[in-house]
């Protein structure tokens, strides 16, 4: 994990919530590429309800196979 040197200026960065959201994304994105679109076998992997990840792909404009 790379960090800058120091903060970026508030008007130039992301807030946390956005920067969360991008990262939950990125792991389910991964999850569903490793399961082969699997929303079944990606929820297993991932720890949490299908329903949960169902809920989370279609907030974040994913998709499962």
């Amino acid at each position: 994990l790379a960090l800058p040197a120091g903060p970026a200026p508030a008007g130039d960065a992301p807030s946390l919530p956005d920067r969360m959201a991008r990262v939950e994304a990125q792991i389910i994105a991964e999850a569903l590429a490793v399961a082969d679109g699997s929303s079944a076998r990606a929820a297993d992997a991932l720890g949490i309800p299908r329903r949960t990840l169902n809920e989370k792909i279609a907030r974040h404009g994913l998709r499962a196979d």
